[in-house]
């Protein structure tokens, strides 16, 4: 079981929550943006990514808390439409193409190294109840 924040410049972040032992398999993405929220659920069988117009606005600092309101807002949510593809498939295509091509992967070396180093930083973090690692 694992539960890792990770925090990126400037004011963004992601928490990510992985476990081997929930008997709950989800596969679950959830994008949080300023004006919008995208999910994305790769247990759906068709509507995998669905596009939520939600948000909550604050209004201006204020000392009291009768001046103090958040405006929510409940729009429409749309499920765009997706060509249906195996990721592996997908992903093994890609390879090939790329090597009979020579064209540059999606995700190379740079990527895996990178990747790599996140996954020592949470390590050390793990070790270190918890203290924030930070990546150059």
């Amino acid at each position: 079981v694992c539960s890792l924040t990770l925090h990126f410049q400037p004011k963004c972040m992601a928490m990510v929550h992985v476990s081997w032992l929930d008997p709950n398999k989800t596969r679950l993405l959830t994008v949080v943006g300023e004006n919008k929220m995208a999910v994305f659920d790769d247990n759906e069988p068709f509507e995998k990514i669905r596009i939520y117009n939600k948000r909550v606005n604050t209004m201006p600092y204020s000392n009291s808390f009768d001046e103090f309101q958040y405006s929510f807002r409940y729009g429409d949510t749309i499920a765009p439409w997706l060509k249906q593809v195996e990721p592996l498939k997908a992903e093994c295509d890609h390879f090939l193409n790329c090597v009979i091509n020579d064209e540059k992967p999606k995700t190379d070396g740079n990527n895996g190294l990178e990747v790599v180093r996140i996954l020592e930083a949470a390590d050390i973090s793990m070790h270190e109840c918890g203290r924030c690692v930070e990546l150059s």
